[in-house]
């Protein structure tokens, strides 16, 4: 509690003191403190009302967008989506090197395959 304490505003420690003896849940949140804790949450698909928390289900899908949180879920066939017509870039995605993926598919021919969309791209 006294690392939390040193962290805070002069303000957030006299609001957090209103709580050492136990919070005010309203659903997920404390209507004293803000704290937010992972039950009660009030979901509208796939956000949470209160604490803005997103979960992987019920989703809200309009083609491929969700319309509540904004994800996308494209359906690849030879590098385009058949639900929104979009063409896959083919670029390489966050946190996979070149070289790894090269190295993987290199014994099968001098192509590899596209990890996003799955279309077999030319080196």
């Amino acid at each position: 509690m006294t690392n939390e304490l040193n962290k805070t505003s002069p303000r957030q420690r006299k609001i957090m003191w209103r709580c050492v003896l136990g919070h005010k849940w309203v659903g997920c949140t404390c209507s004293r403190c803000e704290k937010i804790r992972d039950r009660n949450h009030d979901w509208d698909h796939c956000r949470c009302r209160r604490c803005g928390l997103l979960r992987h289900s019920e989703h809200d899908w309009k083609d491929c967008v969700c319309r509540t949180c904004g994800e996308t879920k494209h359906r690849w066939v030879e590098g385009v989506c058949t639900l929104c017509g979009v063409t896959c870039s083919h670029e390489e995605l966050a946190g996979t090197p070149a070289e790894i993926v090269d190295g993987l598919t290199a014994h099968i021919s001098r192509s590899r395959f596209c990890q996003r969309c799955g279309a077999k791209v030319q080196r």
